[in-house]
Order: C-alpha cells, then structure tokens, then sequence
C-alpha cells in the first residue's frame, strides 16, 4: 500500500511496497519527487502527469509503468489510487495499491506508457467519456491533443481537419505556441509531411525514429530539429469511408510501435474521427438555427 499527503506533499508506503521498488522501509525517502525519481525516464512524464491530474480532480489513478530499482533492475509496476478526504479535519490525501506486474508485461525497448492491455483499454474508455462531453470541433480538438499529451508522453499534437471537397480547413494544434508552426508556410505541401500522404492513401505512417522519419522525408531536417522529434504517429480520421482529417502525435523519445501499439493508436484515431464528425454536424445545425 502507498498513500500520498496531498496539502504537505509528504509520501509512505508499507514494507511490502518499498521491498517491490528494492528498498528498505528505513530507505523511503517520503516525498513524491523521490517517487518519480525511480520512474523510467521514457515513462516519467506521463506518470507525473497522470497522478498530478489526480490529485488536482479529486479523481481516481490507474497506471502501469516502469520502475528502475537501485540494484539497476527494471520492473513492471501497475499502481491503483483514489482521493479520499478525513472527515475530521478535511485534510486530503491519495491512497492506493502498488503490484508488480512484469511476469505478463515484459519490458520492450522503447515501450513506455500505452504499452499494455490494461493501459489502452482503460485510456480508450477515458477518452470516449471525454469526448462525449464536448460539443464543439474546438472543444473535441482540445480533448484530443491535451488526452495525448498527458497519457501519451507527447511533446506535439495536432489535429487536421478536411472539408467536403478534400482541402484542409481547419487545424487543432498543442501546444499552439510551437516554433515549428512558423515554418509550415514555406514547406512543400505545407504542414506534416506524412499527413499529406496518409490523406492521399489513407493509410496510417509510424516512424520509430529521427532517423527513419528523415529517410522518407529528407526535406523536413530543420523542422524535425526545432520540435525534437524523436518518433512519430500519422494517423487517417476516416467516418463512413470518407476522411475527414488527420491526426498527428509526435514523441520526443524514440517509440516501438508494436502491433498492440498501432491497433490501440487506430482504435484512438476511430473514436475521435466519430466525435469530430458529430462536432461538425452540431456546429452546422447551430449556424443554421442561428440563420433562420
């Protein structure tokens, strides 16, 4: 068991739970910056931010992720958690389970959070609730791009939307302050380049790699550079056969895109090209109750 002393910040768990992270009980530092601090780098940001969120929403955690041991060995961990109040003095405070998970998870290069069954299938059902509270294309664009930021680990995401006749026309991008925007103008075919061939063939482009991204498309050095990418997602927003956009995530660490990894992404892409197609039609009943 661990908990989490949400106003003094202050962190404890039992015996069993600092054996799991290879520590004495005299060896708990009892801060939640020591906590993280065992958590994998590739995996750190997504964590924080999930327990943050958490806290900040009185709500529930469930994650799974990876833990470096001071001995150097690499563990699977699934922690569960949820914020409780004392009614005594109000003070509140997060509690929660922590189990090693590595026997059904083993650890891949590059795998980080969104690598497991548990992991997806919980994100997927998050974002859905999500996504059927937000109304408008704008509201839809900011539920996407700051879900993947949080739950993805990304460090750029955009979202492109086509019309009728096949031409972009709107764009969601976080965060909306990234210096790679100013160089879209210039660039052949404006915007991502592998957006531009997901529209055509509609088929999704995953790029593990700096590396493997720039062997396709040699052009795009400097961009590349000024947004760090390290590993990309192009992903087709198709409803009923027909495209209505395109949905990029772009990692600042390199990513194995597993079979699990892609049909969990495309899973993700489908549920938001179905919410955005039902933004749209709202928004344009809405101009229209508006005009008469």
């Amino acid at each position: 068991m661990w908990s989490w002393e949400l106003d003094t910040g202050r962190f404890g768990c039992d015996d069993l739970a600092a054996a799991l992270c290879g520590l004495a009980p005299d060896e708990v530092e009892g801060t939640m910056d020591a906590a993280f601090a065992m958590v994998h780098p590739d995996d750190v940001t997504g964590v924080r931010t999930a327990m943050l969120d958490a806290a900040r929403t009185a709500g529930a955690v469930l994650e799974e992720y990876r833990i470096l041991r001071p001995d150097g060995a690499v563990r699977w961990i699934q922690v569960r958690g949820a914020v409780l109040r004392d009614e005594s003095d109000g003070a509140a405070r997060m509690v929660g389970l922590v189990g090693d998970v590595s026997a059904v998870q083993p650890d891949r290069p590059g795998a980080g959070p969104g690598s497991t069954v548990l992991w997806r299938a919980t994100r997927l059902l998050d974002v859905t609730h999500a996504l059927e509270r937000a109304l408008t294309v704008d509201e839809l664009g900011d539920v996407v791009v700051h879900t993947a930021t949080a739950d993805l680990g990304i460090i750029f995401a955009a979202v492109l939307l086509y019309g009728d006749d096949g031409q972009p026309y709107r764009s969601i991008v976080h965060p909306a302050t990234s210096p790679v925007l100013a160089l879209w103008p210039g660039l052949s075919g404006r915007g991502p380049a592998a957006a531009a061939d997901v529209v055509r063939d509609r088929q999704p482009r995953y790029h593990r790699s700096r590396a493997e991204y720039l062997a396709d498309y040699p052009d795009r050095e400097e961009p590349v550079r000024v947004l760090g990418l390290s590993a990309c997602a192009h992903l087709p927003l198709i409803v009923s056969d027909r495209l209505i956009g395109a949905l990029v995530l772009v990692w600042g660490v390199t990513r194995d895109f597993d079979p699990g990894d892609q049909a969990f992404l495309q899973t993700l892409a489908g549920t938001c090209a179905h919410a955005f197609e039902r933004a749209r039609l709202y928004e344009r009943q809405t101009m229209l109750v508006a005009v008469m």
